[in-house]
């Protein structure tokens, strides 16, 4: 009796034994999963660590405050024959049918312009029309070819070339007499001989 009892103890314990190993086989496998898993995890921080980083790209410079593209008449004068190189950087001498419609441009003062910069005009946010004894009439491009005829819209005072009093240049200013016609047409057309001086119309380019 005492030895079956032995015996039977005996195999108790190693199944005991038994699951113990067991445990201890899963648990290792357990502790070297997630080794595995940690150590995978360290290599991609390092890598992404050690790769080259890009710069940010720079922010876009500023623009104007509508976004529109801007145009202006220079405060001072000029001879035809110096019309062509009379705007600022960023800006040049300015063909009628870049600025037959207003709205769709922006108008900025001459820094030089003093009139401009005052109160005086009724600005707003658009371009000035004239002042008093001065209507803002400049030389402006015409599309057409080299000519010096009294033609407004074709003289150009030879591709303004010429400065002889006997030839003709295009001026154009925005109107300021809104009753002389039925309708508000934006630009009135002049002449100018080409030795007189007068502003210049430029568009930003």
């Amino acid at each position: 009796m005492k030895e079956q009892e032995k015996e039977q103890e005996t195999k108790t314990f190693v199944i005991n034994i038994n699951l113990t190993r067991g445990l201890v086989v899963v648990l290792i496998a357990v502790l070297l999963t997630v080794a595995f898993l940690g150590y995978l995890a360290w290599g991609q921080a390092q890598a992404v660590a050690s790769a080259p980083q890009m710069p940010e790209a720079p922010a876009a410079p500023a623009t104007g405050s509508s976004g529109l593209r801007k145009f202006y008449r220079t405060s001072t004068a000029y001879t035809p024959t110096l019309a062509t190189t009379a705007c600022a950087p960023g800006y040049h001498f300015a063909s009628i049918w870049e600025l037959l419609d207003p709205s769709n441009l922006e108008y900025t003062c001459d820094p030089l312009d003093a009139w401009c910069q005052s109160l005086y005009y009724d600005l707003g946010e658009g371009p000035p029309t004239g002042s008093e004894g001065w209507p803002l009439q400049a030389y402006v491009r015409t599309g057409y070819n080299a000519d010096v005829s009294g033609v407004r819209g074709q003289a150009n005072c030879d591709n303004w070339a010429s400065d002889d009093p006997s030839d003709y240049g295009t001026l154009a200013s925005l109107t300021h007499e809104w009753g002389v016609v039925e309708d508000l047409f934006v630009w009135d057309i002049g002449l100018n001989p080409c030795h007189t001086k007068a502003g210049v119309w430029c568009v930003e380019d």
